[in-house]
């Protein structure tokens, strides 16, 4: 019979999270709302110790459907009411962020309705700008909005 070695395990147990970071995924949902001249609302917030635009959106609470939360994130960051038409991207790899080095996100983008101007800000966002598709500042982009970008361009052809 083959000895259990408690002194071993225990080791093992205190010393492994030491050597080993396990990456945790984060799910965002995001908006992509349009304006009649063609141009994209962006959010500019921080994120890390970087200022960067992206969409208005965020992380999903528990409990809540992708719906439930994007609807909430657009109130929150921008104090309107959404109707969402359909999802129009899901991010093809996980993306690493240099200031979160064991997490990778994974984003969902929405095509969205509203009829109500962006009339609050959260504390977390800095301003909003309509940006039309050839001039996104992709250089202050996190990659994974980036890819999506690649993407929405190609499809309406910039």
């Amino acid at each position: 019979m083959k000895q259990y070695n408690f002194k071993k395990q225990l080791l093992l147990l205190l010393f492994l999270p030491v050597y080993i970071k396990a990456d945790t995924i984060r799910l965002g949902v995001y908006a992509v709302i349009t304006n009649q001249n063609n141009e994209i609302l962006l959010t500019k917030t921080q994120s890390g110790s970087k200022v960067i635009y992206n969409f208005p959106g965020g992380g999903i609470d528990s409990g809540e459907s992708f719906a439930q939360a994007l609807k909430r994130e657009c109130l929150e960051e921008l104090g309107i009411n959404i109707t969402i038409s359909k999802r129009i991207f899901s991010s093809q790899n996980l993306y690493p962020h240099k200031d979160f080095p064991y997490s990778r996100m994974f984003n969902l983008y929405y095509l969205v309705q509203t009829d109500e101007l962006a009339n609050a800000l959260a504390d977390d966002c800095i301003d909003i700008a309509w940006v039309s598709l050839d001039n996104l500042p992709l250089d202050e982009m996190l990659d994974v909005d980036k890819e999506f970008v690649k993407f929405y361009q190609s499809e309406i052809q910039v």
